[in-house]
């Protein structure tokens, strides 16, 4: 495509049709809501129009502008030649006499006036976009995408060819997949929805609806009474919809290596004629890795270089740390072709474990100890170690240092099939001499406790089985144990009785944790007090100052702070920071500013507002509640307003002023 012979192409000149819509397009003026450039704007339905023709081979497409074709000037703003034979383009400028290298969508179409709208970007006649379509072989809905599209891949042809080579080489997914994933990617993500009132339930599980007496177990894990599985109970009418989401990945081999397809999983439950699920896949990550499951490149199904278009393309960083539950029923014949892989059992891994998501980077390029757990029966902690490589020394030289147990706790592991949380238990059995049961062993696992969880919590002389009964009657078990730790943990600071149940088990354990709170928190502010003192003398200087903003009606009062304890009551109990520096507190002994508490009458002593006021001119600064929030604004406002009106202005001083002669 040679410039200049471009130029010399048959021109397409401005037809009748183009020329009427443009005269026909006359000005609107529409009111808007205010902004920075008007309350006004000016619309228009074409911001510009296409003429298009086939010339010598290449496409020739002319932009006139709409408001240049009003003001009679019929000269293109632009002139796009597009080469289906060289697969190139150019864009030529008229008006400025330049050339550009620049796509369609990234062309200046002028300076946008901030005061204009269109309805239509382009206009074009239906035979010449029948013509444009033809010519780029486009299904694009729009004339523009279509030019895009295609100048995008004129630009990146090359890397678009390399790209669709590699996909090319990726076979369809096994048949199964999507049975696969909806049985075991939402493994752990199945509901029994109960209907209290007809005793009947379905569970999402075995698909089977059953009669059951369940009641008030909404959000709680429970087991289905027809196949055993651990569900979530849902009330049949408290919830319509739910959504769950997941990864999945299905490795796949390739002529040359393998491809590892990363899907985006997503379940919806919904209420309609009894509770029916959907499933969607939509595959958003590939990595190439080559006969050695080694890593050659990742791939994206994304915006191609901010073209619009949407595509594969090549990834920008190699992602080692992605998570997903992996298809395992193609595994037995793919990993006998990787040396790393022979040897490590993994679909008999993963098949033990199902809707365990799991590191791919361990999964690919296991470490051997992966495969002496598996072929050793220990397919759980295989899969866990994977996952954690917690609790377990690879470089041991039998199994007991390996595991860190003996041979008979070794046997109890391989019964139970035991994962990473049931090793450490056993661990701290060996370690401690203390016996833990099998089913206490089980119980911890399926509550999710490590035996670091409880380190701090058995140094007071619980026992493993206690802790966990006591957290089993807490209604947020996570929540119960973080809060289990500060509250002994200040128990001790406190040198209270930590061999007495009763210390050591509270009956309301939130309460006993927040009392403890706030018992430290005051000892701190006496510790804070100590420095304020000379604050709190000035401050008591200037009370009689603050005096006339003591305030009362039938409903509310607003009562003067007397000393700096006060502000760090009143900041600790609505939340805010008003006590929480001497920041206020320098302002009040200054005579600048005083904070004044706004209070019900009917609860004079519960904090409800915070308010500043200036002390000079009488200007309310600031009035917050709870959390720096304003409840009740609208009446609070008239309350202030009631205030204001009813301060004096202070006594004027009289001075006596000796004039010279």
């Amino acid at each position: 495509m040679r410039r200049k012979d471009l130029l010399e192409l048959d021109t397409l000149g401005v037809t009748d049709e183009i020329w009427e819509l443009a005269y026909a397009d006359r000005e609107e003026i529409r009111k808007t809501e205010q902004c920075w450039y008007g309350d006004h704007y000016i619309q228009y339905k074409i911001h510009s129009y296409f003429r298009a023709g086939v010339l010598n081979g290449i496409l020739k497409i002319r932009i006139y502008r709409g408001e240049d074709l009003r003001n009679s000037n019929e000269e293109p703003a632009y002139i796009l030649f597009l080469s289906a034979k060289e697969h190139k383009y150019a864009t030529y400028l008229p008006q400025e006499g330049k050339w550009s290298s620049a796509k369609l969508q990234n062309i200046s179409m002028g300076a946008y006036d901030f005061t204009k709208r269109y309805e239509n970007t382009f206009w074009i006649s239906e035979k010449d976009r029948d013509l444009v379509m033809r010519y780029l072989d486009s299904q694009n809905r729009t004339i523009a995408g279509a030019i895009n599209d295609w100048q995008t891949t004129a630009i990146h042809r090359k890397e678009i060819q390399e790209i669709d080579r590699v996909m090319d080489r990726v076979s369809q997914s096994p048949a199964d997949f999507g049975q696969w994933v909806q049985e075991e990617v939402f493994w752990r993500k199945q509901y029994l929805f109960y209907n209290a009132k007809k005793r009947e339930a379905y569970c999402t599980a075995c698909r089977k609806l059953i009669k059951t007496r369940i009641k008030s177990v909404h959000n709680q894990r429970i087991y289905c009474p027809a196949c055993g599985r651990a569900v979530t109970g849902k009330s049949w009418n408290e919830q319509k919809e739910i959504y769950d989401y997941g990864r999945a990945a299905l490795i796949q081999q390739i002529p040359g290596g393998y491809m590892i397809r990363s899907f985006h999983c997503r379940k919806v439950h919904k209420q309609e004629n009894g509770w029916q699920e959907r499933l969607s896949l939509s595959e958003d990550s590939r990595q190439l890795r080559d006969k050695d499951m080694r890593n050659i490149r990742d791939y994206d199904y994304t915006n191609f270089k901010q073209s619009g278009k949407i595509r594969w393309c090549k990834s920008h960083y190699i992602n080692h740390n992605s998570r997903a539950v992996v298809y395992h029923r193609n595994l037995a014949a793919l990993r006998r072709g990787i040396p790393s892989l022979r040897d490590v059992p993994l679909e008999k891994i993963l098949a033990q474990s199902p809707g365990c998501p799991v590191y791919l980077e361990h999964l690919l390029r296991p470490q051997k100890v992966t495969g002496y757990l598996a072929n050793a029966g220990l397919t759980r902690l295989a899969m866990d170690y994977m996952d954690s490589y917690r609790y377990i020394k690879r470089n041991g030289k039998d199994a007991e240092e390996v595991l860190g147990i003996n041979s008979d706790r070794i046997g109890r592991l391989r019964q139970m099939n035991g994962g990473v949380r049931i090793l450490g238990w056993l661990q701290y059995e060996q370690q401690s001499g203390k016996k833990l049961r099998q089913d206490l062993l089980i119980r911890m696992d399926m509550a999710g406790i490590y035996r670091e969880d409880l380190r701090e919590i058995l140094k007071y002389g619980i026992t493993p089985e206690r802790a966990l009964n006591y957290l089993e009657k807490q209604k947020n078990q996570e929540k119960a144990l973080i809060e289990w730790k500060d509250y002994l943990e200040m128990a001790e600071k406190e040198r209270l009785n930590l061999q007495d149940d009763i210390v050591r088990f509270p009956r309301d354990l939130k309460a006993r944790h927040d009392e403890l709170t706030e018992l430290a928190n005051t000892r701190k502010e006496q510790e804070r007090l100590k420095g304020y003192r000379k604050l709190d003398k000035k401050i008591r200087s200037r009370i009689r100052e603050a005096a006339r903003y003591y305030w009362q009606d039938k409903e509310y009062m607003i009562v003067p702070a007397a000393k700096c304890e006060e502000l760090m009551r009143e900041g600790r109990t609505l939340h805010h920071c008003v006590g929480a520096s001497n920041l206020y507190m320098n302002r009040m002994a200054a005579g600048e500013s005083w904070i004044l508490f706004l209070r019900k009458k009917e609860d004079p002593e519960k904090p409800y507002y915070t308010i500043e006021i200036e002390m000079e001119t009488d200007r309310i600064r600031q009035w917050y509640s709870e959390y720096d929030r304003q409840p009740d604004r609208e009446k609070i406002e008239k309350v202030l307003k009631r205030f204001k009106k009813s301060l004096k202005p202070q006594n004027m001083q009289k001075t006596r002023v000796r004039i010279s002669a």
